[in-house]
């Protein structure tokens, strides 16, 4: 029971990495290409926003990195470590930095008074849904954190 769940954790994040790849370095210039055709006094903005879209998603792949440590370390059965809280830390870092850059996206689009509202939209649930991950994942760090240490003090009783 224990390799099946650890099979769905690597296939979950699996799956999140190529998506997350799809988006970025497919999705992104082809509807950019598209955009730059359909507004041409906006043709500048093509590598500007296409570079911004990759800078924005460097720390989701950085978190998912750190997410398949931690299911490395559950792999090995050894859940309750200090692996897993300095893994589970950075993600909440990355995650809140990624966060922060998407935000900062809507608010420069806004300021710029683009005409591309869905975007702007898209980028601020981006931007909950990170933040969301990673108060979630700084929880789970401080909970992990916990329990290796009772599991330290559990090893050192007879």
């Amino acid at each position: 029971m224990k390799r099946r769940s650890d099979h769905g954790m690597r296939t979950a994040g699996a799956v999140a990495g190529i998506l997350g790849v799809f988006i970025a370095f497919a999705l992104a210039p082809y509807l950019g290409a598209r955009m730059r055709a359909a507004y041409p006094t906006d043709r500048d903005l093509f590598w500007p926003l296409l570079l911004y879209v990759w800078a924005a998603a460097a720390p989701g792949f950085g978190a998912l990195y750190n997410y398949f440590r931690v299911c490395e370390e559950i792999r090995r059965d050894n859940s309750f470590s200090r692996e897993n809280v300095k893994s589970l830390r950075a993600i909440f870092r990355l995650l809140l930095a990624m966060s922060a850059m998407l935000l900062a996206g809507a608010v420069a689009l806004v300021a710029l008074r683009q005409r591309h509202p869905t975007v702007t939209l898209l980028l601020l649930m981006g931007a909950a849904a990170s933040a969301l991950v990673a108060v979630l994942a700084n929880a789970l760090s401080q909970l992990i954190k916990r329990a290796a240490e009772l599991k330290d003090e559990n090893d050192l009783t007879i």
